[in-house]
């Protein structure tokens, strides 16, 4: 079951993620690719975790000040997870 409500939200989230592109809402995208990562990696479909997760990262590096501590471990914690899911495939 856990599976399916999975599914459901990845579902939903590509349904969000084309709306915020639509909108050109770059915040709102890398949020979404990064939930979405998260979301592929908990189903063990590590390859596709690392897209999301990579896309995410594109973004927040052109948004953030990459000066600002918390944006250092906002992108330290996301290369984290990637590194993780690139080691699982």
């Amino acid at each position: 079951q856990r599976i399916g409500l999975k599914r459901q939200a990845q579902q939903r989230y590509r349904t969000a993620l084309a709306l915020a592109k639509k909108a050109n809402n770059l915040p709102l995208q890398a949020e979404i690719q990064e939930q979405l990562g998260e979301i592929a990696h908990n189903l063990e479909e590590f390859a596709e975790a690392v897209e999301w997760l990579e896309a995410a990262e594109g973004i927040y590096q052109k948004l953030f000040n990459l000066e600002d501590p918390e944006a250092q471990g906002k992108l330290e914690e996301l290369r984290n997870d990637i590194e993780d899911s690139q080691g699982r495939i």
